[in-house]
C-alpha cells in the first residue's frame, strides 16, 4: 500500500451500492470470468487464497 493510498478521501457507500458490487463480484465468480473478477480489485490490494497439497494415493 502507497502514502498516496492512505492520503485518498475516502469515499463513502450506501448499503445499496454495497449490495451491487458483491453481486456483481458474486456473478462475475459464478460465470467464470475471471479477468472480469480480477477488476475488481485495486493493484494495491493483497489477495491471498489458501493452498494445501493434494494426496494422491
Amino acid at each position: 500500500m502507497t502514502t498516496q493510498t492512505l492520503e485518498r478521501p475516502a469515499i463513502t457507500l450506501g448499503f445499496d451500492e454495497i449490495q451491487a458490487f458483491l453481486y456483481a463480484e458474486a456473478r462475475a465468480l459464478d460465470d467464470r470470468e475471471w479477468d472480469r473478477w480480477l477488476t475488481f480489485y485495486h493493484a494495491d490490494c493483497p489477495f491471498w487464497m489458501p493452498a494445501w497439497m493434494m494426496r494422491t494415493s
